[in-house]
């Protein structure tokens, strides 16, 4: 696999991580692979000693034949003109989870990944679906039917009667009308011809990356505000099936350097396929000193000269470990002043016929704003709030950011315990991390929160049913303001003392007795008298309390199934705290 990496002081386009006229020239062309064609009904995996022994035989020996209709007529021209064949390529039901990409063409795919081909007894693109989701990195397939002749064409058979192939070709990138290019080709006298070609693609390919949590941002990739001087540098890999490990690895190759460019580390990255004039040409990885969120996925391509690049499978990638800080600018501030980027952007515009394709940004929980434009791309960058709406926000914002709720405090308890105190008509007006979509409730979003390692703080928008997570900034550094409907969610740290219960309680009735069960709460005071182990629920926890006299107060660990008796101490004596895992019940 070949690859170039460009440092973003070498780039001079409005935005850093926006690819340059003389950059998209520089990626190096991806090879392009043909499927081997004319050899019969075989099954061929992708390597250069098969394909090369199928082509030097010539000697006339029988051909595995094919599982296809053959034309009345034996010739290259009614082959193309057969309707059977066609008609079968228009009436493909397109497998669940795919999309067609070109149908009932007379070529076949080729492209760079090639992964091999397969053959069939039938004409089906579930069957090549399924075999394609077997092989690791295939992302698209071409099915389509293949006249073959039934003999190797030789001297004493230069054209032998022909037999018609069902074959799949698989590939590690996208495919389209535009990598069906292979039309056929002449094997002595006997003509291999295509038809009834369709190509299929995964709608939303599954490329998890041990530790980052990933973003599909689909024909968009990030392009974060250039002011922030959080882009460092990019990657092109080409010739390979499409791999975002492979941006994973460039970014912790990054972070070890001792000297990065700008002070930078790598944090953050997107991955997407660059696809030009229809052709996959590269895979790019652009590595970034801190996250942005999905509402910066603007980029869907550039166009340069007759030349047009777009944008497929784009995925953006924290990392786990460390989402990088959330202060702008980044790193060396120096670097990116206003001035200097105003006059590469002034460059660029008189240099090069380069244009960029950007969609309206969605309105962000960011403080920068920034507009620029030039004869080469316009970018602008507008902010309001943590909604993702595609226009400005028309709601009132206070004036500058607050350090207390300014209403009073509610409480919501999330799936695996979390305790989160929730300040209606506000919000956290910084980038998000993650955005979720369709969640009922801020109980759903807060569910998030916690099951997001270093999250604790999120913002929820009741009226859109969003749920956006901010990770774990300061209270100087969240830019909290007034924004109704937002609600923020603010995570209780464990430990945290109380005199009262902050979550919604609820009650257990157990013969005629009441007990209050308090979520997210534990009696750390009074050591347990007994420990019970492999209790089912906090009923069961109950109901031993009541065998042991004195019991009036327990609490039970809802994650390792065990219930405490706490005995009966004032509840001003218990050592009352916030405990994530634990329920503390007590008689009403």
């Amino acid at each position: 696999m070949r690859s170039l990496t460009v440092l973003a002081a070498l780039t001079a386009t409005t935005s850093a991580q926006l690819l340059s006229l003389s950059e998209l020239a520089s990626i190096p062309v991806s090879t392009m692979q043909t499927v081997p064609i004319g050899v019969g009904n075989q099954t061929v995996a992708a390597t250069k000693r098969e394909v090369h022994n199928l082509a030097v035989r010539g000697d006339c020996s029988a051909l595995p034949a094919g599982s296809g209709p053959v034309p009345t007529t034996d010739t290259d021209s009614a082959f193309l003109a057969d309707t059977d064949l066609s008609n079968a390529a228009l009436a493909a039901v397109t497998p669940a989870g795919w999309y067609q990409t070109f149908q009932n063409l007379q070529s076949a795919t080729s492209a760079s990944a090639y992964m091999g081909y397969k053959t069939y007894a039938t004409y089906s693109p579930a069957l090549c679906a399924a075999d394609c989701k077997q092989m690791t990195g295939c992302a698209a397939f071409n099915i389509f039917f293949e006249r073959d002749p039934s003999q190797d064409p030789g001297t004493a058979c230069p054209n032998p009667s022909s037999t018609t192939v069902i074959k799949c070709s698989f590939w590690g990138v996208g495919i389209g009308p535009s990598t069906a290019t292979n039309s056929g080709e002449y094997r002595n006298s006997f003509h291999v011809v295509i038809a009834g070609s369709n190509g299929y693609q995964l709608a939303a390919p599954d490329y998890p990356v041990t530790g980052y949590n990933s973003t599909f941002t689909d024909t968009a990739t990030i392009n974060a505000p250039n002011d922030c001087n959080s882009y460092i540098t990019y990657r092109a890999h080409t010739d390979g099936a499409y791999d975002p490990s492979l941006c994973a690895a460039d970014c912790a190759s990054q972070r070890q350097e001792t000297n990065p460019f700008n002070g930078l580390y790598c944090h953050f990255f997107t991955s997407y396929s660059l696809v030009k004039n229809g052709v996959v040409q590269a895979q790019i990885c652009a590595l970034y000193s801190r996250t942005w969120d999905k509402s910066y996925a603007v980029n869907t391509g550039y166009t340069a000269g007759s030349d047009v690049y777009t944008i497929q499978y784009a995925y953006s990638y924290s990392y786990i470990a460390d989402m990088g800080t959330w202060t702008c600018p980044q790193g060396n501030a120096a670097v990116a002043s206003t001035t200097s980027t105003t006059s590469s952007m002034s460059q660029i515009a008189t240099s090069s016929t380069l244009s960029t394709s950007t969609t309206s940004r969605a309105a962000t929980s960011s403080t920068l704003t920034t507009s620029s434009s030039s004869s080469a791309s316009t970018i602008k960058t507008s902010t309001s709030s943590s909604a993702a709406t595609t226009t400005t926000s028309s709601r009132a914002v206070s004036s500058g950011p607050i350090t207390a709720c300014p209403s009073p405090l509610s409480y919501v308890v999330g799936s695996a315990g979390g305790l989160y105190a929730v300040c209606a008509n506000t919000d956290f007006m910084i980038p998000s991390p993650q955005i979720y979509y369709g969640y009922k409730s801020n109980v759903d979003c807060a569910t998030a929160c916690e099951a997001q390692s270093g999250c604790t703080k999120a913002v929820y928008n009741p009226t859109t049913q969003i749920c956006y997570l901010k990770g774990t900034p300061s209270v100087a550094a969240s830019n909290w303001n007034v924004n109704a409907p937002f609600q923020t969610l603010v995570k209780v740290a464990d430990g945290t003392a109380l005199t009262k219960c902050l979550a919604p309680t609820y009650t257990v009735n157990y013969f005629g007795t009441t007990y209050q069960v308090c979520p997210s709460s534990d009696f750390t005071n009074n050591p347990a008298t007994d420990i019970w182990y492999f209790i089912p629920s906090d009923l069961a926890c109950i109901a031993l309390c009541r065998l042991r006299s004195g019991c009036t107060k327990v609490v039970y660990n809802f994650v390792t199934k065990t219930c405490y008796n706490k005995g009966n101490p004032s509840l001003a004596s218990t050592g009352w705290h916030v405990n994530t895992q634990f329920r503390a019940i007590y008689i009403n």
